[in-house]
């Protein structure tokens, strides 16, 4: 399974799989049109989709479940951190 965030031109995509080479071509793909990728381990969490977990709101800002918010990825954007108790609000929109 895998799920896709743009955030600005970066993109992350989330996956609960093992790496394959679907992951590689995903990222070329996207790097044909200009933009950069990384991807985001979700096998840990089975029951969380990672939209669920993290949205891009605009102006280089995500919102991440607090468990996420020391990946190294999210290093060149302002994060709103959500509490496990409340992680319904990290799937929000702008």
């Amino acid at each position: 399974m895998r799920r896709h965030l743009r955030g600005g031109d970066h993109s992350f995509l989330a996956f609960r799989t093992a790496p394959t080479r679907r992951r590689g071509q995903l990222a070329r793909h996207l790097a044909s049109f200009g933009y950069t990728s990384s991807t985001i381990d979700v096998r840990d969490d089975l029951h969380s989709p990672s939209k669920e977990r993290i949205s891009y709101i605009g102006d280089k800002t995500l919102v991440v479940m607090e468990e996420m918010a020391e990946n190294t990825q999210f290093q060149d954007f302002e994060l709103i951190r959500v509490s496990a108790q409340e992680s319904y609000a990290a799937n929000c929109v702008r």
